[in-house]
């Protein structure tokens, strides 16, 4: 039998039935119009919609105002968090980092605190550290203003919940956005998740129409030493017949796996 033993970037999606979004997906939605009341010349909003424009230049130049004339901690804390913003435009992770930690220091209000500590989560869970991530969004999440994209942050949460093995609270999360954002698409992919009734990873290789091709698929990677099966999909689907590879208590070892099917089907994905 084939060992599955390469490692793969964790940003390499997409892991689940749809694609998770990435911090940086989720911080174009979840970057508030943060108010500028310690700062007269309205740096903060002239910032925020530079940023919205994904104008970094301006945004930062405005950000670096905002600090040099803040007067309080919530001015503080949100040109921190704008800053890091920017930074993660730019791809700037680590920084982005240090910037948010920086604006917690502040002590802002629970409001920003809350949006704070997400990204911060949106982080961890974009380099692997899912337990880490998990307690982020369980401290921000009370606080997190009920619309729209909470329900996005809410799959995340749920995600990263069952990839450091807590299968159970994901499913609680996932129930959650069920119940709290219904005839929506998160509601959609939740439900959809639901339908895996196991506490493991798989890797799926392929959907298919007929029973046939599916087993045809599953012929070929035996024969290359893959543990391949055909099982049909959980719910409807106009593809009912679904290729899993492998059953792993871990996500890391579902990676690995993921990264040996890919050399044959680019687009295998982990399930849940």
């Amino acid at each position: 039998m084939r060992r599955c033993s390469l490692p793969l970037a964790v940003n390499d999606a997409p892991f689940s039935l749809t694609r998770v979004p990435t911090a940086f997906t989720l911080m174009l939605a979840v970057v508030p119009l943060i108010g500028c009341r310690g700062t007269a010349d309205g740096a903060l909003s002239r910032a925020t919609a530079a940023l919205r424009r994904q104008d970094s230049a301006s945004a930062s130049r405005e950000v670096e105002s905002a600090l040099a004339g803040a007067r309080s901690a919530d001015d503080r804390a949100s040109a921190y968090y704008l800053r890091a913003q920017i930074a993660l435009q730019q791809g700037r992770q680590n920084d982005a980092r240090v910037d948010l930690h920086a604006a917690l220091l502040e002590r802002p209000s629970k409001a920003l605190a809350a949006r704070i500590r997400v990204q911060i989560a949106n982080l961890d869970f974009d380099a692997g550290a899912y337990a880490s991530a998990a307690q982020r969004y369980e401290e921000g999440l009370d606080a997190f203003p009920k619309a729209p994209p909470k329900d996005r942050v809410l799959l995340q949460y749920a995600a990263s919940l069952q990839r450091s093995g807590r299968f159970r609270d994901g499913e609680n999360v996932l129930r959650t956005v069920v119940i709290e954002y219904p005839g929506t698409p998160s509601a959609a992919q939740a439900a959809r998740k639901l339908d895996w009734r196991l506490s493991t990873f798989t890797v799926q290789c392929g959907a298919f129409r007929d029973e046939r091709s599916a087993r045809a698929q599953v012929s070929d990677l035996r024969n290359k030493g893959f543990p391949a099966r055909a099982v049909r999909a959980p719910s409807a689907s106009a593809l009912p017949w679904v290729v899993h590879c492998g059953q792993f208590p871990r996500f890391a070892d579902a990676q690995r796996c993921l990264a040996d099917v890919r050399r044959l089907h680019a687009d295998a994905f982990i399930v849940p």
